[in-house]
């Protein structure tokens, strides 16, 4: 086994021991079957192992590449050996899996190949109960209205925060009208029940996907596990939501679009936002964003404040995620919740 080939085959075994943390043990059980038994004896199965980038899971994110694709063809019907395994079902063995995706590796060669193409893009609406509970400290903070810049918005589900409903600790918050409520194991006491007016919002990715878009909406899909029926249900009700008024995304570099667009508004407050992303954007352009945040808040005026609200992977917090706000001319940064990727949990720390 080469040094490369062995690198996918850990990345695939990390991914494993992730999903079984988060709550996915049919993925888990994918991605570890997969390193221990693809081979090169497919076009497919060749071009994964001999994966050209980096593989790992906090890079390329090749194991969910992979996962999704399999997830999306399961779901077409179109192999009905492999659809049977998926959930609801029951669980299979590990060899039992492997029949049916090693058939769909030799069937399915340029499908597979074509999906490894694109970065998994989940848009996990969930955080936005993360957001959420930013936004409402902000909106108290300020008085004003807000303008909504996020990086990384894949389908821009996570631009709609003040469109659903939350129940944080018992308590509703939000738009109890919505045809989405979002909950969370909730700690701490509860973030303050502020009303907040969004003035604008759009996003930016490197490859946007459309919520009009069946294909687009087979991606969101398909990137989220097949095992958690109540993140399928909530991105399915997010895009019918988002669809009413489509967000404007632009394709670009993050660093240039947040260069370009991140200004003083006066009357509002500029709001850059973002949920487990950042950490995916090269090193150049997250010091990029870093300088330019740090430059436009300075000339910041309490008429047109600007602002930094991020759900992102916290090194300093043993790894999990923080919520972090930082709002300009003064430049304090708060700390104001810590949770998991997903938002299962939530421990309000504000």
């Amino acid at each position: 086994m080469d040094e490369k080939e062995k690198q996918v085959r850990d990345a695939f075994a990390v991914q494993a021991e992730w999903c079984e943390k988060l709550a996915s043990p049919f993925t888990a059980l994918f991605c570890r079957t997969f390193a221990e038994r693809v081979n090169r004896s497919t076009q497919a199965g060749k071009a994964i192992l001999e994966w050209p980038g980096n593989s790992d899971p906090l890079n390329d994110v090749l194991t969910l590449r992979v996962a999704g694709v399999f997830h999306a063809l399961a779901k077409r019907g179109t192999h009905p050996k492999l659809a049977a395994l998926y959930p609801p079902g029951q669980l299979p063995k590990g060899a039992q899996l492997w029949e049916a995706v090693s058939e769909v590796l030799e069937k399915e060669g340029p499908e597979i190949l074509r999906w490894l193409q694109w970065a998994p893009q989940t848009n996990e609406v969930a955080r936005s109960i993360a957001l959420n509970a930013g936004l409402m400290v902000l909106a108290k903070e300020t008085l004003l209205q807000l303008n909504l810049f996020e990086v990384g918005s894949n389908a821009g589900l996570n631009l709609f925060p003040d469109r659903f409903h939350y129940i944080y600790d018992g308590e509703s918050y939000g738009d109890s009208t919505s045809d989405l409520t979002l909950t969370t194991s909730w700690k701490g006491s509860r973030p303050p029940q502020e009303k907040y007016e969004v003035s604008a919002r759009q996003g930016v990715d490197l490859n946007p996907l459309d919520v009009a878009s069946e294909q687009d909406q087979e991606r969101l899909r398909s990137y989220i596990w097949p095992d958690q029926p109540e993140r399928q249900e909530r991105v399915a009700a997010a895009i019918a939501i988002a669809e009413k008024t489509p967000p404007k995304l632009d394709r670009m570099d993050a660093a240039d679009w947040v260069e370009e667009k991140l200004l003083g508004i006066e009357g509002q407050v500029s709001v850059l936002i973002h949920s487990i992303a950042f950490q995916y954007f090269p090193g150049a352009s997250q010091d990029r964003i870093i300088r330019h945040m740090e430059k436009t808040g300075a000339v910041a005026a309490p008429s047109a404040p600007l602002a930094w609200l991020r759900y992102e992977i916290d090194p300093e917090y043993d790894n999990r995620a923080t919520l972090r706000l930082r709002l300009w001319p003064e430049g304090q940064e708060l700390v104001l919740a810590v949770g998991d990727p997903h938002c299962r949990s939530i421990e309000w720390l504000g």
